[in-house]
């Protein structure tokens, strides 16, 4: 019995065939890890060398106001309330360390603010690159797939968020052409 269904699907299937209908290959499926690309991309060594030169220099202007702030403490220390050059420094004191509040707090942010803007460009970089090589050797679809760094120190507040960003939950080792890309 199982002989004879064997060949009744042989035959139906070669039939279809025959009649004309026009057999689809499979789609072609690649998937890549995007995070060895960028460890790959030297674009991504030029924007860690900003990013570091810009946090040197925003760590450099906030020890100036510090210093800044020493020398105004000192010297008001020594200055008599009765003296105008008392109220003077003291009001420069303050200046001073309004302006060290400041640029701590929206400096930080604007060093954020610019890593964002950097990892965006690279991440449309990367696609572009990843969809021309899909396009020339002709792929279907190409998957973003690397593991979930779930166990990151200190930061137990977004687990589920990592594990939900997770595109692809397996894949044959075949398919991947992060090497290629």
């Amino acid at each position: 019995m199982r002989i004879s269904l064997m060949w009744v699907a042989l035959i139906a299937g070669l039939s279809a065939t025959a009649e004309g209908q026009e057999v689809k290959p499979p789609p072609k499926v690649g998937v890549v890890n995007l995070r060895i690309c960028s460890e790959k991309y030297d674009r991504v060594k030029d924007i860690i060398t900003e990013m570091e030169k810009m946090r040197e220099e925003f760590q450099k202007e906030l020890r100036q106001l510090e210093k800044k702030r020493d020398e105004l403490k000192a010297k008001i220390e020594g200055l008599s309330r009765d003296m105008a050059l008392y109220w003077e420094k003291v009001g420069d004191l303050k200046l001073t360390e309004a302006t060290y509040k400041f640029k701590a707090e929206f400096g930080n942010q604007r060093l954020a603010n610019r890593m964002i803007e950097l990892q965006i460009e690279v991440y449309n970089e990367m696609r572009e690159v990843i969809s021309g090589y899909g396009k020339d050797h002709q792929f279907d679809v190409i998957l973003r797939v690397e593991e979930p760094q779930i166990e990151e120190e200190g930061k137990p507040d977004n687990v589920l968020q990592r594990i939900n960003a997770r595109v692809v939950l397996y894949h044959s080792p075949s398919l991947d052409i992060t090497e290629e890309v």
